[in-house]
């Protein structure tokens, strides 16, 4: 979700809110994030009698609007009137509910002291669902991909992405190319051996993060050259080249998952992955050919990111550099690569590429061209 809304300012207020919550109730102090929050837990301490009580779904969450009210009482009672309407909370609701605003309708800044007063009181009078310790390769190479892209337009978010990079390459990567597929906080420990969906989650989240701090100046090339390692690895214990896909599985028993679900497939992060990798202009052309092959007549509601890997390679917008300051004013979603030799820059579409540009004004205009058509 984060990386779908921090692609558009006008959805701000939720990635905030996606940031926040992760970062404050997921994170390790090491780096990582944890893989979930319970979705029941016991019900708030005033519903808590002498009797043993169950843990309910959603008890951490829902609420009444006797609660809520007893909650702001010492608010406006108009005010009060007013978040009840805009959070979904009518007179014919006598069930618990999930505060929830209009389609389309951003938080009205005037209720904000109403929303922190119920989260006060939710922190402090209500048990909190217990968490999975886990930490889970995959799920955090597409947390750091998305804090990646998010921190292209908000960059004090970068630090988040910074310090879970870290934390793969030392305690996910405790062997150098190898990757592990969890991680528990000591004194537990985990050796299980990654699963193709870790390597390319990872691999993902690494090559976006090289790019976001290649387009803010900071040292990347270590980053895309971990990623590199990673990808050999993958390859090396997961290319089945007989059917031109990655697969999990041993040597009795392969399986080449292709649909996207809940989580994205294997494959469908590795195709990816496969794009950024030519239009990086490295990484082995004839597994993204192959990897092309082996979805092209699947259903592309089942495997939306093989599809949009198609889509990527023919028409997103790569551009070569001789250095940052070309960069200046340009949008954030290109493809991006700094070779200081050049005295000119490079713009490509897909697979197909324009003359070479003696200055940033034409590599502007250029860009401006390409995305009016």
């Amino acid at each position: 979700l984060l990386n779908l809304y921090s692609r558009h300012p006008e959805y701000d207020w939720v990635s905030e809110g996606i940031v926040a919550y992760v970062t404050q109730h997921l994170a390790d102090p090491q780096g990582g994030f944890y893989a979930a929050e319970d979705a029941d837990s016991l019900p708030p301490a005033s519903a808590i009698g002498k009797e043993e009580v169950a843990k309910e779904e959603g008890a951490w969450c829902v609420w009444r609007e006797e609660e809520i009210r007893q909650a702001l009482h010492s608010f406006d009672s108009r005010l009060v009137e007013r978040f009840l309407q805009a959070y979904g909370v009518t007179k014919q609701q006598q069930q618990q509910t999930v505060l929830h605003l209009a389609r389309g309708e951003a938080p009205d800044p005037t209720l904000a002291p109403l929303r922190q007063a119920l989260l006060t009181v939710r922190q402090g009078g209500r048990p909190r669902p217990s968490r999975d310790h886990k930490v889970i390769a995959a799920w955090n190479g597409l947390w750091l991909q998305a804090l990646s892209v998010a921190a292209r337009r908000r960059p004090e978010w970068l630090p988040w992405a910074q310090r879970l990079a870290e934390f793969i390459r030392l305690q996910l990567m405790p062997e150098g190319n190898v990757l592990l597929r969890c991680w528990y906080p000591p004194p537990a420990v985990a050796n299980l051996p990654g699963l193709a969906e870790d390597y390319a989650a990872v691999i993902g989240g690494l090559l976006d993060f090289s790019q976001t701090l290649l387009r803010q100046g900071q040292a990347h090339s270590d980053w895309l050259h971990l990623a590199s390692r990673l990808q050999a690895t993958m390859d090396r214990l997961f290319w089945d080249d007989r059917v031109g896909a990655y697969a999990t599985g041993d040597h009795l028993v392969k399986l080449h998952h292709a649909y996207d679900g809940a989580e994205p497939s294997a494959n469908g992060l590795a195709i990816r992955n496969q794009v950024r990798w030519s239009q990086l202009k490295v990484g082995d052309g004839d597994k993204l050919e192959r990897l092309l092959a082996f979805y092209k007549e699947r259903e592309p509601l089942s495997c939306p990111l093989a599809w949009l890997a198609r889509w990527e390679l023919e028409n997103a917008i790569q551009v070569t550099v001789p250095n940052l300051q070309w960069l200046e004013g340009l949008a954030d979603d290109l493809i991006v690569s700094v070779q200081p030799e050049l005295s000119q820059a490079h713009v490509c579409r897909g697979r197909s590429c324009g003359p070479p540009l003696d200055h940033p004004a034409k590599l502007k205009a250029s860009l401006d061209n390409l995305v009016a058509k």
